[in-house]
């Protein structure tokens, strides 16, 4: 087992996270702001000084909310949290 590139561990549920979303788990509250962050196009660095945290910690909550949703990216991220009704 190794490391996938957002840092996740491979395993056996490491191609549903990737596929299709951590198993159809709904979003937190706080998912959800961060998403909306996102999606008004604001930098790491931005949502970091909003949300309170530090750069690192923004970036690891994004490759977590990806992972969950399945998404290779931020735009797809924000594509596909809209079609589930997360945002």
């Amino acid at each position: 087992m190794g490391a996938s590139r957002s840092g996740l561990r491979d395993g056996p549920g490491a191609a549903r996270r990737y596929r299709g979303g951590t198993c159809g788990r709904r979003t937190r509250r706080g998912d959800r702001h961060l998403l909306t962050l996102l999606a008004a196009g604001l930098t790491d660095a931005a949502i970091a000084r909003v949300q309170g945290w530090s750069e690192r910690t923004t970036q690891r909550h994004i490759e977590r909310v990806m992972a969950q949703l399945g998404a290779p990216t931020r735009f797809r991220a924000g594509l596909l949290a809209t079609r589930r009704g997360w945002l």
